[in-house]
Parts: C-alpha cells; structure tokens; sequence
C-alpha cells in the first residue's frame, strides 16, 4: 500500500497518472480547499475523517462526512470539492486493478467461478453509493492511518474486509 498527498488538483496530466498503479494507494492528507474537476480513477473508497467533502457522480451531489464512505468503480466520472474553514481530513483507497479483481472474487460464489473460468476477467462494479461505516470499517480506516511510512501485515486483512465493504 502506497499513501501519497493529495495531488495537484490544476495539473490533470498528474492527476490521471497519479491515481493509477500496480500497487493500492491512499491518499491521505488535509486541506481548505480543493477542486478536481471531472475524472475517472481505479475503484475506490472515498472517505472523509473530519469535515465534508462533497462529490458530483451520476449527476447527483453527495456529501461525505465523518462515519460515511462513497464507493467508486473504476472509470466512473466523478468530481469533488472541498471548500472548508478548518481543515477537511479526507482519505482515499484507490485499489490496484489486481487488488480490484480480488475484491470481485471475493463476491463471486464457487459456482460462478466454475461455470464461468473467465469469471474474473468480465467488467465488474460495485454498487456506487454511499455508506454510513460500521464500526468495523471505521477501525480499518483508524488501522490504515497507522500504517503510514511502514510495512505492515496487517494490509490482507484490511483489504479483504473493505472487499465486504463492496458487497
């Protein structure tokens, strides 16, 4: 797991290289302000630890706070903004496509990957909405803001619980 700054929201060259690895990333940082206009990313958790940050997806506007998730599927247009007197604490889990393709599996029942061997290489999304976080998912979002600067073991369970998260 990679954790990166927020990028530069002005440079959409770097914006749509940033995002996009063979690793998982969070971006985990603080700001006032800050618009990304509209683009796409891997699949994705958008998650706010203090203050709002809102997001237009699907033509809709939704406001994520503290205890709430938005899910984003990969190649969804989307936009955000932050606009806020005190610092706004937002985090991003945007999920390597291999990682992605694990999550998907995780959602599939034998059968379906019997039946169809090729299961895990069809478009799969996730329900793009968002979620009050359960007590689990708040503590893997604690968990995540440890790991900071270091390896840690505990990465495959975290990932595989926000894998339920999806579902």
């Amino acid at each position: 797991m990679l954790f990166k700054p927020l990028p530069d929201p002005n440079n959409f060259d770097v914006l749509r290289r940033y995002l996009w690895s063979a690793e998982t990333i969070v971006v985990h940082d603080r700001t006032n302000i800050a618009f990304y206009r509209r683009h796409t990313a891997p699949l994705s958790l958008k998650i706010v630890r203090s203050g709002t940050e809102s997001f237009k997806i699907h033509g809709f506007h939704e406001a994520v706070m503290p205890g709430q998730y938005l899910v984003v599927n990969a190649d969804q247009p989307y936009e955000s903004a932050i606009d806020a007197y005190d610092p706004v604490e937002t985090m991003c889990v945007f999920f390597s496509q291999e990682e992605a393709r694990d999550v998907f599996r995780l959602q599939l029942g034998d059968g379906e990957l019997v039946d169809v061997p090729d299961a895990d290489r069809l478009k799969f999304e996730f329900p793009a909405v968002k979620r009050d976080a359960s007590r689990e998912v708040s503590d893997l979002i604690d968990t995540i803001v440890t790991m900071r600067g270091r390896a840690d073991p505990r990465k495959a369970r975290i990932l595989s619980a926000f894998a339920r998260c999806l579902g």
